[in-house]
């Protein structure tokens, strides 16, 4: 079944530059593609694309190690444990284009599910309050 909308209104600019260096040639912007398409063409690579982002955060960001090892102390697979990282990078990353917050070299990926509550309650309330001076952190639940 095709999508109601064209590859040319579906793929984000963002996740184009993601994905132009892993080889990816972006479809036909005038054409519908299929659910299958969408999702084997443009979702998993780009889930491929944030699991090898993750995986280098893993040697360059002492939280996401602590964060990525206390899900394994949990017994959580090795590619779901990945999974949730890159998803918590994408939710810092969110907050910091929300907020017009730069992420600084200084700031850390939080290791704590407590710690991540706290800053994502710092960031909304700086968002309402209209600062932008702040260390980003990623959504707590």
């Amino acid at each position: 079944m095709r999508l109601f909308s064209t590859w040319g209104e579906i793929v984000d600019h963002a996740a184009e530059k993601l994905l132009t260096p892993t080889g990816w040639v972006r479809p036909d912007t005038a054409t519908y593609p299929t659910g299958g398409d969408w999702a084997e063409q443009y979702l998993q690579p780009l889930v491929d694309a944030l699991g090898v982002q993750a995986f280098a955060a893993l040697q360059a960001s002492p939280g996401a190690r602590v964060y990525h090892d206390e899900l394994r102390a949990r017994e959580v697979g090795q590619y779901a444990a990945l999974r949730r990282l890159a998803n918590r990078l994408v939710g810092i990353l969110y907050g910091c284009l929300k907020s017009g917050t730069r992420l600084r070299r200084s700031d850390r990926l939080v290791a704590s599910c407590r710690e991540a509550r706290r800053l994502t309650f710092r960031l909304l309330g700086c968002l309402s309050a209209g600062r932008q001076g702040l260390a980003a952190g990623p959504g707590g639940r």
